[in-house]
Formats: C-alpha cells, structure tokens, sequence
C-alpha cells in the first residue's frame, strides 16, 4: 500500500506539474532555487551586507510607539549566504531559528533549526566536485529519529545508487540505477530493509527518423506490474505527448502540446480516459514571443476563459481583457511606464467600464519604488505605501496605510544593517 502510495504521489505530482507548465506558460521557466540562492548571494556580497533585523512599529493613539518590536534577525557570510535567521514573538521572545554553515560553493553543509531555544532539527551533508550529495544525516529531535544517505554517482552527477540507513546502521532501504550508453535511465529498483523488491520502474527508449524521443516506463509494486506512462518528446526536446495507464493498460490521462518554432506552447489538449477531449487551451503571440491570446475551451468546445493583451512598441503590457464562457467582459486593465520600463500607472475597470482602482507608482533613478498608492475612482485613498532606502539601495523603511473593506490601519516597519569592513 505504501508503494503504491508513493507511486501515486510521484505520478500525481509529475502530472500536475507537467498540466501547470502548459496551462500557464511562462516566458523564463528556468527557476532553479539553488540558482536563485547563489544570485541573491552574490547580491549580498557585493554589498559587504552582514546582518538585516526587521523591527515592527505600533501604532496607537494616533502614533507610532517610539521604540520598535524586533520581528527577525538574518546574519550572512562574506559570500553572501544566509547563516543565522532568528523570528522573534510580539513579546520579543526567540521563536524559531536556523544555522547554516555553507562551503565556498554555496552547498549547506551543516543546517541546524530550534524552537523556542530548543533544537528540532540537525542535518550535515557532505557533496562531490559537482556539488551532488555524497552522504547526509539527519536528526529530528523531537521523534528521536536519525536517518543517513549515502549516494555514488557516475561521472559525479547521474546516481547509481542511494542508501538509507538507521541510527543502529541497518539499511531502511536502497535505490538503484541502470543506464544504457547515453546516459538514459533504464532501470530503478527500490528495496526495502530485507533486499526485496519494494518499487522499480523500467524504461524502454527510441527515437523516430523525425526525431521523436518517445519513453515508455512502467512500474511496480513488487514483482506486479501497476501500469506505464508514455511520453514523446519533440527533436528539441519538448513535451508534445503525455499517456498514462493504469495496471489493466487501460489509458487514465492523456494530453498532447502543440509548439511553434520558437518553442512557444500553441495548444494544450487533454482527453478524458474515453478518449475524448475534457478541455483545451490554445495561445497565440506576437514577434517578441509575448501572450496575445489565451483561450480556454470545455469538453464540448465552448469557450470558458479569454485573455486579450496588448503590448507598446517596447514589448510592455498596456492593456489586458478577461472574459467569461459567456463572452462577457470580467476584468480589464491598463498600464502605463515610464522610459525605464517602471509601471507609473495602472488602471482596472469594472466589468461595466466605470473604473474600479487607479494605481500610482513613483521610483528613484535605480528603479527603486518609492511609493505607491490606490485611490478609487474620487480620488479616495484605498491603500499607500512609502518606502525609503540607504545608499546603497537596502530598504530603510516601509509605511503602510490601508483603508480597504472598511479598514483603517497604519504599519511601519524599519530595518538595521551590518556590514563587513
């Protein structure tokens, strides 16, 4: 039941976020969050930042009390990466924290999180010149529960096999895998504790004369067979089909895309395990690779959802229409910029024209926003934010007034630096 579970979840989880990547497309899908962490850190380090505290002002009787409640504390290294971050209640009281020790390259080696001063969690990790993990411990503390991971590689980046082990040393279970010469994964086998057969899935590989990259994996539970997935890559390697079948072979889920030259996703279409489409979407853009049309249709190709967009000549998003099954206009947007791309103006009208909210936006000559405001159409104020920054573009100070849905609140909220000398 587990294995099954798991294979479930996997499959679940690989679907849903295949359907996501093609009902949403997105101009830059390249997100890595290790990526992200190194830029941010390279950020960091160039400005010699050392540690940023958050400090919360109250505001009563018409005031903001003079002293602030600090709200988090974060400490980094010379290379920019975080090594401390501490929450604190509203009594000023340690609520959580986290250490992390990091190499050169960015990898956590050691990661140590607490609860109100008491540790939970310890995890050490030990990584290859490609920055793969060759061995990790982990410690939960409040389960007393100790796990390790030893992994090989080949050429130091594809897995061959990963090991678990508990705190006594004995395998909780292993994982393997098979290649062929380039590279393609074959064959996965999970075993449990006893070196049976827990889970394995296998892969059969071939490519048509148009270069078509088609897999077929099927898995099991055990020694029984539990069903397979089919997908079809295009010549540049783009998912254009997807089949999945359950263990009577019989299709559970089907989709195909349709890509343009540029890579762009054209048609999404999915069909119900009768072989008939459930619902679609399909897209069309302009020279800069930008959405002008989105549209989504049901099973029985009526329209659900529109989204018109219009672009100026510097490929910035002016104006957007929504529209329901029923051809009727929802939501409609205008924007305008300054020379240096900075959105200074945005608009949203009611679904019967009359304007809704009128968004301002002021920044500073490094495009920093400075304030912004939302007024209704007379001109009454709905929200406003200021914002104020140090020299070297650390945001200083951050106020806030909302009057939304009969609110009437006011927030600051001011943050301290350190730097490295």
């Amino acid at each position: 039941m587990k294995s099954k579970l798991f294979l479930f979840l996997t499959l679940s989880f690989t679907i849903l976020f295949s359907n996501l990547q093609f009902l949403y497309p997105q101009e830059n899908d390249n997100y890595n969050e290790k990526d992200y962490l190194v830029k941010t850190a390279k950020e960091l380090k160039a400005k010699k930042l050392k540690s940023k505290t958050q400090y919360n002002y109250n505001y009563e009787n018409s005031k903001f009390s003079k002293e602030g409640t600090k709200s988090f504390y974060e400490e980094y290294d010379r290379n920019g990466f975080t090594i401390k971050y501490i929450s604190f209640g509203s009594d000023g009281k340690e609520e959580y924290r986290t250490e992390t020790k990091y190499d050169e390259r960015g990898n956590a080696l050691e990661y140590l999180s607490y609860s109100n001063g008491k540790l939970t969690y310890k995890n050490i990790s030990v990584y290859n010149d490609k920055n793969f993990i060759t061995e990790s411990s982990s410690y939960t503390a409040d389960i007393d529960y100790y796990t390790k991971a030893v992994t090989k590689y080949v050429n130091d980046i594809l897995i061959l096999e990963n090991i678990n082990y508990k705190k006594d040393g004995s395998v909780t279970d292993r994982d393997t895998y098979n290649y062929d010469n380039g590279w393609n994964l074959l064959e996965y086998i999970n075993y449990d504790s006893t070196g049976k057969i827990s889970r394995k899935e296998v892969s059969i590989y071939s490519i048509s004369d148009s270069g078509k990259k088609q897999i077929t994996t099927s898995y099991y539970t055990g020694e029984i067979y539990d069903g397979k997935y089919i997908t079809v890559n295009d010549k540049d390697g783009q998912l254009i089909e997807y089949i999945s079948y359950s263990p009577g072979d019989t299709i559970d889920f089907h989709y195909i895309n349709r890509f343009d030259k540029s890579g762009n996703l054209l048609q999404n279409i999915n069909y119900d395990i009768d072989g008939k489409i459930s619902y679609s979407h399909e897209y069309k853009y302009d020279g800069n690779n930008k959405i002008l049309e989105e549209t989504s249709y049901s099973a029985d190709s009526q329209i659900d959802f529109k989204n018109l967009n219009v672009y100026d000549e510097k490929g910035n998003l002016i104006e957007s229409f929504y529209y329901g099954g029923d051809g009727v206009l929802t939501n409609h947007y205008k924007s305008d910029y300054d020379a240096k791309g900075n959105c200074i103006k945005n608009i949203s009208y009611l679904p019967d024209g009359i304007t809704d909210v009128i968004t301002n936006s002021k920044y500073n000559s490094d495009n920093n926003l400075l304030e912004s405001t939302d007024k209704d159409v007379s001109g009454k104020l709905i929200r406003l934010e200021k914002i104020k920054y140090d020299t070297k573009g650390n945001i200083i100070e951050d106020y806030f007034e909302d009057y939304s849905e009969g609110k009437d609140s006011k927030t600051l909220i001011k943050y301290v630096y350190e730097f490295y000398k």
